[in-house]
């Protein structure tokens, strides 16, 4: 029948034909659903190539050191850390004390005499508030409490340290929470015969003096046969009290809030107790 066409239709369909199979031919559409699951709209190749048929670059991350969470720095993603040595702040809209510390300003409201029963203690504590309407610096504050006849536990803060107002701070016979109980807030630790001491608050009854200078801001002279010492249960002096009180020391109470394996209240106000 080919034979009997003209010449014209005969090549016209030829070229046809050659078209469709060139057509068919050179088509790569990849079903996705068998393919793995490949994006046949992506514009991508099997061989790592884009359309232009160059090499796409390595998909994989670089770790360059930094983070997601914000807080690397843009120098290679370490991060702002506070050394133990950096000044210490309580966030506070009280703007800073313009004058030194001076007697009054500072009052001891609370102490864990005994932690445990017996001797080597090292989870006692003393509790300071500031009473300024400004925000203190510790700096140059000296805190001390004899041992025997002589020689004494003391602090000595020797670099800025702020307590905002109506703030308290802990002077601790160890700062390590496996041994203080998991103190709250500004920790400071005694310096003893030991590290760290061991019995700086005594049993039997102690002073605690804090000064700078010659100038003594705060003591308190405690006995146990006012109050006797119940292992565990810090003494108290009641927020809502006037902070002159403090000296007659039946006007503290025991602590009635629990805390931790404890009755106290570290770095909070005394308002479990009451009367003065």
């Amino acid at each position: 029948m080919s034979a009997s066409l003209p010449v014209s239709l005969r090549r016209l369909t030829a070229t046809a034909l050659c078209v469709v199979a060139i057509a068919c031919g050179s088509s790569n559409f990849t079903n996705p659903d068998k393919s793995g699951g490949e994006d046949p709209d992506s514009g991508a190749s099997p061989g790592g190539q884009d359309d232009s048929g160059e090499p796409l670059p390595d998909a994989t991350p670089v770790d360059d050191g930094s983070t997601t969470g914000g807080d690397a720095s843009s120098d290679g993603g370490s991060s702002d850390v506070v050394s133990s040595d950096a000044p210490v702040d309580a966030p506070n809209d009280a703007p800073p004390c313009t004058t030194p510390l001076g007697p009054g300003v500072l009052v001891i409201e609370e102490m864990m005499v005994a932690a445990i029963s017996g001797s080597n203690d090292v989870g006692e504590w003393v509790e300071i508030r500031n009473t300024a309407p400004c925000r203190v610096n510790l700096k140059g504050l000296h805190a001390a409490s004899p041992r025997g006849t002589t020689a004494f536990d003391t602090i000595d803060v020797a670099t800025d340290t702020f307590v905002a107002s109506g703030q308290r701070f802990i002077l601790a016979d160890s700062t390590k929470a496996s041994d203080n109980g998991g103190l709250p807030g500004l920790v400071l630790q005694w310096v003893g015969a030991t590290n760290p001491p061991t019995d700086v608050l005594k049993n039997a009854g102690d002073t605690i003096t804090l000064s700078v200078g010659a100038t003594q801001i705060d003591s308190i002279v405690y006995d146990t046969t006012t109050f006797a010492l119940v292992p565990g249960t810090s003494y108290e002096f009641s927020t809502t009290c006037p902070a002159v009180n403090r000296t007659v020391f039946t006007n503290w109470n025991y602590a009635t809030r629990s805390w931790n394996s404890f009755f106290a209240t570290p770095a909070a106000a005394n308002d479990d107790v009451s009367g003065c």
